[in-house]
């Protein structure tokens, strides 16, 4: 601060850092290519398409594979869209993603998520709402969850349900954060409500772009060495595309999915767990909504009514 024009430029060069590491770390790798890959593909190896857990995490899969697929395709190969937008060589962009496994910790309940002791105060006056409007939602899908299970009773903890959990804490293995062998109810119920959280609440926070990326003096993967303070047009019209491409919605969170829950030969008991589980988002909304009319900065991520049941582009 105050060296004038250089401290600029490095706060440009330092926000297009920020921008290229969230984007290539929590939002394609840690949010779609971990929790929502390996949720989807466990459950589905698993679990039978009746079992009690599968049925749990089939709306919050909702087209996932097609989704991360197409990410995969698109963004993850050499002169991807990701690759041509960043200032990155592959050889670079690939210790990028290596890096991104090994420091992940995306599987810890975020309730868990250590913060500092600064950071903690914040949150209780109100005044971090990243962290305390998260935990207030993780809370409540924790109390879904909970119930979805105890009305699944013994189902929900036969071999199969065994097998998925054991399959799962294996998947995080090397990773900074490593699920623990899951053999107790909260462990299991926690596992569970991180995962929903998420392909939910998270991705809506790490994936939402366009408000940072509309200009190209905003945030974006390049910086120019000429003392610039925008990114480069190629890279600008780049990150345009992929910012267009996070507008494809899947379907809201807040909705009955009639067609879904206890239907053909499903327990009835889904459709007011379910409901439930809706009361529950609609008065967390509320509670963000009031929240945000006092605070200096609004914070919409982690309002239920913003989110979409499962990850999207």
């Amino acid at each position: 601060p105050g060296d004038g024009d250089a401290w600029e430029v490095a706060k440009y060069a330092m926000k297009q850092t920020v921008f290229t590491v969230v984007t290539a770390r929590e939002h394609l790798f840690w949010s779609h290519m971990l929790v929502s890959n390996i949720m989807t593909r466990t459950k589905t190896v698993s679990l039978p398409p009746t079992h009690p857990i599968r049925r749990l995490l089939t709306v919050f899969s909702f087209r996932t594979n097609y989704i991360n697929n197409n990410a995969r395709e698109s963004l993850l190969p050499e002169l991807s869209l990701v690759h041509r937008a960043t200032a990155l060589t592959f050889e670079s962009l690939f210790e990028l993603f290596e890096s991104s496994y090994k420091s992940c910790n995306i599987f810890e309940p975020f309730v868990d998520q250590k913060i500092s002791k600064d950071l903690k105060q914040m949150s209780d006056a109100g005044n971090f709402p990243m962290h305390s409007d998260g935990v207030a939602y993780y809370n409540v899908v924790r109390d879904f969850v909970r119930e979805w299970l105890e009305l699944a009773g013994d189902s929900a903890k036969d071999s199969y349900a065994d097998a998925f959990y054991k399959e799962l804490a294996a998947a995080t293995k090397g990773m900074a954060y490593e699920l623990p062998p899951l053999d107790t109810d909260d462990d299991r119920i926690n596992a569970l409500s991180q995962l929903i959280f998420v392909v939910t609440a998270y991705h809506e926070l790490v994936g939402t772009v366009v408000d940072y990326t509309e200009l190209p003096s905003h945030m974006g993967f390049r910086a120019l060495n000429d003392g610039s303070l925008t990114t480069d047009l190629q890279s600008y019209l780049l990150t345009l595309a992929l910012t267009a491409s996070t507008g494809l919605r899947m379907p809201d969170l807040i909705g009955t999915f009639p067609n879904f829950f206890g239907k053909d030969g499903a327990p009835k008991w889904e459709i007011d767990v379910w409901s439930n589980f809706q009361t529950s988002l609609q008065q967390q909304s509320e509670n963000v909504r009031d929240a945000n009319k006092s605070r200096k900065y609004e914070f919409q991520h982690f309002d239920p009514a913003k989110m979409e049941c499962a990850v999207s582009l």
